[in-house]
């Protein structure tokens, strides 16, 4: 592809993606915008674990847990854009999209180039194939039109290039960082090579765990291939250059096992596959294409398409292997299919252009109908000002006057929507705030709602406030929703913006 065309199409993406986020700043009116849009509960806990850096840590505790134990060193890299945050005296929304905004272009540059490297620079359908990977998602629109279900390829962000950089900063730089290894692993075996990809497994490690796993599945496969193929044995070489990844992913694993909160949380964190038909369909219509590539390429054996051939179905029969975090393995799955998929259609249509070029034209407007489905919703829940993505200035002003003036780690009641967004603005914390990352997440809640609907007796209180050691509460007219009018207050009143207050409890 010509470099005029990758830069404007660089550009054309990123538009696209991130013209949801411009709306959402500029139209704020007496709101505050958080800078989330897609799963605003993870991203906020994103924010959270930069807050953790802005305060100087390098180590990282569970924001939303009252007692989370001691700091590890785990989500290095949210660490470190906390840290960066402040430095440059940037509000940490902010520097969370200037740094998805840099790893998207560093991301959508490394797909141009694993396109060149595949097919060359004369391929002709370049074009449509870089905008179907950059672009492209699965038949779930025609499922939620139908049903309103929303299939993987709505929300499986890691799987896609798009979601990737639609999402986080980490998922979109987690692919490029694994397309960069991939393209490393096939230079010549030299020691400064070798040194490079042994960095990069690292630092996949630290951004995008799961990644090293991925990137050690293609590196395997090329190994396996090499050795079938060409009875060649060198690149078992690159294998051991991707062992201090895999070293420092088994020592994050043994962080959380030995840490008494962190394995209570990581029992609860769970993401299981999707279900079989599901995946089928949010990888559809290239996952058939991708099938006829793949015969295709093990019949004429072109060693470059085999391999993406068997990290796809190595990818697949990861994701269904019995482990509570079966869903990370689709990492960048789409890219292989969506791939095998084009090499498929340029074989099986070689010589019958019509019928080629009318089929790449429907690959693509079914592939785009899913994320330009996300961009819309996102949208409109922009203009509607949606309270999972917005904070009310009295809210804003509420949180801002706590983080300056309530002392660091005290525990805070409130609503599990205040709940999500306190540890993100401040250096508080909380009783329930995230479905993974409150430990006991079910119980906390269901104490949580129980307290603001009114049906907890005073003893009950008591002992709630002193197993949680919660030292505030936070209401807000959120928080008399849930309690539908009741008068739930407790303690002193030390602080009132409009409708929303702050009390002190009394120990």
């Amino acid at each position: 592809m010509r470099t005029k065309f990758r830069l404007s199409s660089t550009i054309l993406v990123l538009l696209i993606a991130f013209f949801p986020y411009f709306l959402g700043w500029a139209t704020q009116g007496n709101f505050i915008f958080s800078g989330l849009l897609f799963n605003p509960q993870d991203g906020f806990s994103y924010l959270a674990k930069m807050r953790q850096g802005w305060d100087g840590s390098w180590g990282f505790t569970l924001p939303y847990t009252a007692s989370p134990g001691e700091p590890v060193p785990l989500f290095l890299f949210y660490l470190f854009l906390g840290h960066l945050a402040k430095a440059f005296h940037l509000p940490l929304p902010i520097m969370y999209n200037i740094a998805r905004f840099l790893s998207s272009a560093f991301l959508l540059y490394m797909l141009g180039d694993f396109l060149d490297r595949m097919f060359g620079k004369q391929f002709q359908e370049a074009r449509v194939l870089f905008w179907i990977l950059a672009l492209g998602g699965g038949m779930g629109w025609l499922v939620v039109l139908m049903t309103g279900f929303l299939t993987g390829d709505f929300w499986v962000a890691e799987a896609y290039p798009f979601l990737s950089i639609f999402a986080t900063p980490h998922f979109s730089l987690g692919l490029a960082l694994i397309l960069l290894g991939d393209k490393v692993s096939t230079l010549p075996l030299r020691a400064t090579n070798g040194l490079a990809l042994s960095l990069l497994s690292v630092l996949l490690a630290l951004i995008q765990p799961f990644g090293v796993v991925i990137l050690g599945l293609w590196v395997g496969v090329r190994f396996l291939v090499s050795v079938l193929y060409r009875k060649e044995w060198q690149m078992g070489v690159r294998m051991l250059q991707i062992l201090p990844g895999a070293l420092i992913l088994l020592w994050q694993f043994w962080i959380i096992a030995s840490h008494p909160v962190l394995r209570l949380w990581n029992n609860q964190n769970v993401t299981e596959a999707l279900p079989l038909w599901d995946l089928i369909l949010s990888l559809s219509p290239v996952i058939f294409l991708a099938l006829v590539g793949g015969w295709k390429a093990l019949r004429k054996k072109d060693i470059p398409f085999v391999i993406l051939l068997g990290w796809m179905i190595g990818a697949i029969l990861l994701t269904y292997t019995p482990f509570n975090l079966q869903r990370r393995f689709m990492t960048g799955i789409y890219i292989p299919v969506a791939v095998l998929g084009a090499y498929g259609i340029s074989e099986w249509l070689e010589h019958n252009t019509v019928l080629k070029k009318w089929l790449w034209r429907g690959l693509l407007i079914t592939s785009i109908l899913t994320p330009l489905l996300v961009i819309f919703s996102s949208t409109v829940a922009v203009l509607q000002k949606d309270s999972l993505i917005y904070i009310n200035s009295d809210e804003f002003r509420a949180i801002k006057w706590m983080d300056l003036n309530l002392p660091e780690n005290s525990v805070v009641l409130a609503s599990p929507r205040i709940g999500l967004i306190l540890p993100a603005w401040t250096d508080l914390r909380v009783v329930y705030g995230h479905p993974f990352e409150t430990v006991n997440a079910s119980q906390s809640k269901a104490l949580v709602e129980r307290f603001f609907l009114g049906e907890m007796s005073s003893v009950e209180k008591a002992e709630f406030f002193h197993h949680y050691d919660v030292v505030y509460l936070f209401w807000s007219p959120g928080e008399d929703l849930m309690a539908q009018g009741k008068d739930l207050f407790e303690g002193d009143l030390v602080y009132q913006t409009g409708k929303v207050r702050v009390f002190r409890i009394a120990k």
